[in-house]
């Protein structure tokens, strides 16, 4: 994930600009290149990590479907949504999309605990100025 443009308690949006240049496409495929489906999972994980701002284990991944190839050249905009929370679980609607076509949804649940004591602080993660304003996630 490049970028994070929207965070509340409800959702978060952000953006995956997709370039030739990433290591996976010289073996996925050499003549062909597309972005692998499971590397489309990790961008939205990357995006519930800083919604929920904090480590987390994938509980269950329902409802998924690729709908179409995500290619370089393609800004891949990604989507969290919170459906449900009940305890340490959050149930989150999940899509990526490419010129604002469904590419890759589905439903995540995912658990926080307190011994997943990664977050974004600990991890050297901060987001600019300090807070959200619509800046960039940096890695410090």
């Amino acid at each position: 994930m490049d970028r994070v443009l929207e965070l509340d308690e409800k959702r978060a949006t952000g953006y995956k600009n997709v370039t030739i240049n990433e290591p996976f496409f010289r073996g996925h495929f050499p003549s062909f290149p597309v972005m692998p489906g499971v590397l489309q999972i990790e961008s939205l994980l990357q995006l519930a990590w800083i919604f929920l701002g904090r480590g987390f284990r994938v509980v269950r991944i329902e409802r998924l479907k690729f709908r179409r190839q995500v290619v370089p050249g393609d800004r891949l905009d990604l989507q969290v949504e919170l459906l449900e929370q009940v305890g340490d679980r959050f149930r989150l609607r999940c899509q990526a999309l490419v010129e604002e076509r469904t590419a890759m949804q589905g439903d995540f649940t995912l658990e926080t605990h307190s011994n997943f004591q990664t977050t974004l602080e600990t991890a050297g993660v901060g987001l600019a100025a300090g807070a959200f304003d619509g800046g960039t996630v940096t890695k410090s």
